[in-house]
């Protein structure tokens, strides 16, 4: 990798992370970053509505912080108190059909954080991470995606995080806060919820070679195409973002590598202690799947300097090492 340019190091150490505030800490990615974070040496605040023990976040310079960001007192107490030079906005509502339900977690709470922040801290540097859901309905010729592209939101959480994307670009183009906007695409990495594909896949497999199910491993569509990126690259690029970036402007967070959920059972497979079968299962099928996204990262690279580090295969078998191991801990524990 090459080294950062001068006028890279210096915004990176214009915007130096010392106090930082993760919202939705107990999530997927909240843990990871939290470790990344104190890793540089800075305060953590990681803030959810029931706060759990971070995975792995064993460090005095972090703390919980239990409330409900929908209620602009607590989010006001939050910001007056910590004072952070950095907020990542991580919470939000992802599983869920219902619109009203996905515009007030991931819109209408969002505008109350920015709100308060450009009001109290407007000098915090806030990140939002969007998603590459946001783009939608993507032809083939408009591939690999870039910023650039029209957003065409097929799904309800799609639609939530293209409002969410657009209020957080309005604060930083109209009101001059320090904004930053990532729009990650497919996620992958320890602590990844089985509800999605690459994390359900693994854990089943760790099961079979236990002998706790059949050989058979359940799946949906095997033929879309997807960018994943491992969760541990996926940080890292949040903190070039805030550091190196520009208020305002989406960075997708990719690949910018196209995988089938065929491809990835293949590299499993071939990971595998026992051998089994794959099944389609019709419930596990979405009407509205993208047959293929692949997202270009050449925007995030040229102004952070930022670059994925971690394989596929290596993201893949990290994954099932750690259903492994948790697999057998839970059937020891039963």
């Amino acid at each position: 990798m090459t080294s950062a340019s001068p006028d890279l190091s210096e915004r990176a150490a214009a915007g130096a992370i010392r106090r930082a505030v993760i919202t939705g800490a107990s999530g997927f990615t909240g843990p990871h970053l939290a470790r990344l974070l104190l890793a540089d040496g800075a305060e953590v605040f990681g803030v959810d509505r029931a706060p759990a023990v971070e995975r792995g976040v064993t460090n005095a310079a972090y703390r919980a912080i239990a409330g409900d960001l929908r209620e602009p007192s607590f989010v006001e107490a939050v910001v007056r108190d910590v004072r952070p030079t950095h907020l990542f906005h991580l919470a939000a509502l992802t599983r869920s059909d219902d619109l009203s339900e996905l515009l007030a977690a991931n819109v209408v709470a969002t505008n109350v954080l920015l709100q308060t922040i450009t009001r109290i801290s407007p000098a915090t540097r806030v990140l939002v991470p969007g998603s590459a859901s946001e783009y939608g309905a993507i032809r083939d010729e408009e591939l690999p995606v870039t910023e650039q592209q029209p957003l065409r939101p097929l799904t309800a959480y799609g639609l939530s995080k293209a409002g969410q994307t657009l209020r957080a670009q309005a604060f930083a183009l109209g009101a001059g806060a320090q904004v930053y906007i990532a729009r990650p695409f497919n996620l992958l990495g320890l602590g990844e919820p089985t509800s999605m594909a690459c994390s359900s896949v693994a854990r089943q497999i760790a099961s079979i070679e236990l002998g706790l199910q059949p050989p058979v491993v359940r799946v949906g569509n095997t033929e879309s195409e997807r960018d994943f990126l491992d969760i541990r690259d996926v940080v890292r690029a949040y903190r070039a973002i805030v550091t190196r970036g520009t208020p305002g402007t989406p960075y997708n967070v990719c690949s910018g590598r196209a995988t089938s959920l065929r491809g990835v059972l293949d590299l499993l497979t071939g990971l595998a202690r026992s051998s089994f079968r794959i099944e389609v299962d019709p419930s596990r099928l979405r009407r509205d799947d993208v047959p293929r996204s692949v997202g270009s990262a050449a925007k995030l690279t040229s102004d952070t300097g930022w670059r994925p580090e971690i394989s596929l295969e290596r993201a893949l078998a990290d994954l099932l090492d750690h259903w492994r191991a948790r697999v057998s801990a839970d059937r020891d524990l039963a």
